[in-house]
C-alpha cells in the first residue's frame, strides 16, 4: 500500500514540475525571419530615406556629416516641419 501512495506522489510532483516549465515549439525558419526583421528596422533610419519620401522636409544639407556620425542628433534643434518662413 505505501509504494502505491509514493508512487502517486512522486508521479505527481514530477508532472506538476512539468506543468510550470513552458513548452514552446520551434518553428523551422523563425529564428532567421526575427533576425531578418531586427536587419529591415536597422537598415535605414528616417533622414536615410528624406531623399525618397515627400513627406520629410529636409531644407539643407548642412547636417549630413553629423547625423551620419551620432544618428539623428538634429532632431533637438530642429522640428523638420515644413513651415512658411
Amino acid at each position: 500500500m505505501r509504494w502505491i501512495i509514493y508512487s502517486v506522489l512522486l508521479s505527481l510532483s514530477i508532472v506538476c514540475v512539468a506543468a510550470e516549465q513552458p513548452f514552446i515549439p520551434t518553428v523551422p525558419g523563425q529564428e532567421k525571419q526575427s533576425q531578418d526583421q531586427a536587419d529591415q528596422k536597422k537598415q535605414e533610419t528616417w533622414w536615410e530615406k528624406r531623399d525618397e519620401r515627400s513627406d520629410i522636409y529636409y531644407p539643407h544639407k548642412l547636417h549630413y556629416e553629423v547625423m551620419e556620425e551620432e544618428g539623428d542628433s538634429c532632431l533637438l534643434c530642429h522640428a523638420f516641419q515644413k513651415n512658411d518662413e
